[in-house]
């Protein structure tokens, strides 16, 4: 019985082993995943980053802003990624907007898309 035991024990690890060695050279040879790979690091360059000229602000306006970015990335993480392209200066236009329409998140959208494409 210890024998039988054993036996299915090896069985069971040495076919784990096998499926994560094909799942890493599956991986390793699509062209699709390394076009994606070569895409996200080309996008993550911070030499290719606008410069931003940083302004002091009241800690009421700084913590507006995060709440608001906060609350953008975790409902809408693709507007999220519009929004970062904007310039500081867009930004706190769609903050300003999104808390005078009393926290309406499609009005702050609608203006970040018009700031967006008017570019």
């Amino acid at each position: 019985m210890k024998f039988i035991l054993l036996s299915d024990f090896k069985i069971k690890i040495v076919s784990i082993v096998m499926v994560l060695c094909f799942s890493v050279s599956v991986s390793m040879a699509d062209p699709y995943l390394d076009a994606l790979d070569a895409e996200a690091e080309s996008s993550n360059s911070m030499e290719d980053a606008p410069s931003v000229d940083v302004e002091l602000k009241s800690d009421e306006e700084n913590e507006k802003k995060i709440v608001f970015e906060k609350t953008l990335r975790n409902k809408l993480p693709t507007t999220f990624k519009s929004y970062r392209m904007l310039s500081e200066e867009d930004k706190q236009q769609v903050v300003d907007v999104y808390y005078e329409s009393d926290l309406s998140m499609p009005t702050a959208t609608r203006m970040l898309f018009n700031l967006y494409f008017k570019k």
